[in-house]
């Protein structure tokens, strides 16, 4: 699970920095993720585009999780110094902000800060983290004890866009091996990636159809477990069949339409 780990972090900084560099660059091998192996080719000079800096070029190998044995939750009261330095940084505008920090520069003495902790905020895109936790959390579920099996169903499953990538209008970096053409466009239906490729594009790119499609692939993965991936034919006879809460007071009602998934605001 290290590798699957490092290459989620990695995703997640991507999402974090708004960078559109892959990280770690040579980790096509690995996941077969075409967007790194662009961004691998164009380090090299085989395709064209910006320089890369030279702090994202480390590999695979350098790219190693921190934090991995945790304790008990944290119980931090707000540091009032740090979050007076924060509210003083956002100025007249710091009313309009709800802001969480916690400092773990000092692992041994973490510091939590917040601002306007207790105000109710939409988490927007900071919930596809939770869509990858998810992802990985139901893949371990399902094998626990053989991780090359979740690394080969990462690279090897291939996903058709069908209408849950109805619609969205983030674009997402798509790129061919074999003629070195890359497109930046939105997802459309007909689309194919590994999941890999699904992955990147939901957590590098913010991309709400590929956060739906994972969505979706999460509730497979969960139903059919190591029969993972259905058939066409599984997959719409579950959807079908399958009510889509199962409390009571919901239990009657069926899956909504796909495209909920991908059109909902609080993506």
């Amino acid at each position: 699970m290290k590798r699957m780990t490092l290459i989620l972090v990695s995703l997640l900084a991507t999402l974090a920095t708004g960078s559109a560099w892959s990280y770690p660059m040579d980790g096509y091998e690995y996941t077969d993720c075409r967007r790194v192996l662009y961004t691998w080719r164009k380090m090299h000079g085989e395709v064209a585009g910006p320089p890369i800096p030279e702090g994202a070029r480390l590999s695979i190998v350098d790219v190693l999780p921190r934090f991995t044995d945790v304790g008990p939750p944290l119980a931090l009261d707000p540091d009032p110094e740090l979050s007076g330095a924060i509210r003083a940084a956002l100025g007249e505008d710091a009313a309009e902000y709800a802001v969480s920090v916690l400092d773990l520069s000092d692992p041994d003495s973490p510091v939590y800060a917040e601002l306007n902790g207790d105000v109710v905020r939409n988490v927007g895109s900071v919930g596809k983290m939770v869509v990858g936790l998810a992802w990985f959390q139901a893949l371990a579920d399902v094998y626990p004890d053989d991780i090359a099996a979740r690394e080969r169903l990462m690279r090897e499953t291939v996903i058709t866009a069908d209408e849950f990538v109805i619609s969205d209008h983030h674009k997402v970096v798509l790129f061919d091996p074999d003629t070195n053409v890359r497109e930046f466009r939105q997802i459309k239906v007909g689309d194919q990636g590994n999941l890999w490729d699904w992955m990147d594009w939901m957590l590098s790119a913010s991309n709400n159809a590929a956060a739906a499609t994972m969505q979706k692939q999460v509730m497979l993965l969960k139903h059919f477990g190591k029969a993972y991936p259905p058939t066409p034919e599984q997959e719409a006879r579950f959807f079908e069949e399958t009510n889509y809460n199962s409390s009571p007071a919901r239990a009657s009602r069926r899956w909504a339409a796909p495209t909920a998934w991908a059109t909902s605001a609080s993506w």
